[in-house]
């Protein structure tokens, strides 16, 4: 059986079933619901995670009911990780890689995200900056605009100021 097959999506869920779990990792039907009603969790995330069900199989020439679970991810996973075998070593590994490769691909989206943060941070402080600055420059261009003309008006003497009076003569 192939992992795909393991999984099924239910009312826009992903589960497996315990028979599922049996057939995948080689192992009775039986031994998977002992191991599902010997795990050591919460009453809330045992409920939230397998759910109990019956069918109608038939053995020989007798139909009864027999109990299976569908489980969640997280009730999959809690119940593997009590496993041993090859099958279930694995899967662990393959978990464990596969987790460590997101951890390393949300560590390099944080440290990138960081850099971005600061670059916004220090770029915002700078127009904030720019912006109290021009605020400060329109108001004091024009004294400084006065000032200029005034003194200017000193420094450059009026030579055309005489030669209408001597064009006159």
């Amino acid at each position: 059986m192939n992992k795909q097959k393991l999984v099924m999506i239910k009312d826009g869920k992903s589960i497996t079933t315990s028979k599922l779990v049996a057939q995948y990792f080689d192992k009775r039907h039986s031994y998977v619901l002992f191991k599902i009603n010997q795990l050591e969790s919460s009453p809330s995330f045992t409920s939230a995670n397998f759910i109990a069900n019956e069918e109608l199989i038939q053995v020989g020439t007798v139909k009864r009911k027999s109990k299976y679970y569908e489980i969640t991810k997280d009730g999959f996973v809690f119940l593997i990780m009590s496993f041993t075998g090859k099958k279930a070593s694995l899967f662990k590994i393959e978990y464990i890689e596969a987790f460590n490769m997101m951890d390393q691909k949300l560590n390099n989206h944080y440290k990138q995200l960081e850099k971005i943060l600061l670059k916004y941070s220090q770029c915002k402080k700078i127009a904030s900056g720019s912006g109290r600055n021009l605020a400060n420059w329109k108001n004091e261009k024009k004294i400084l605009e006065q000032v200029i003309c005034h003194l200017s008006s000193y420094l450059q003497p009026d030579f055309f100021n005489g030669l209408d009076n001597e064009s006159d003569n």
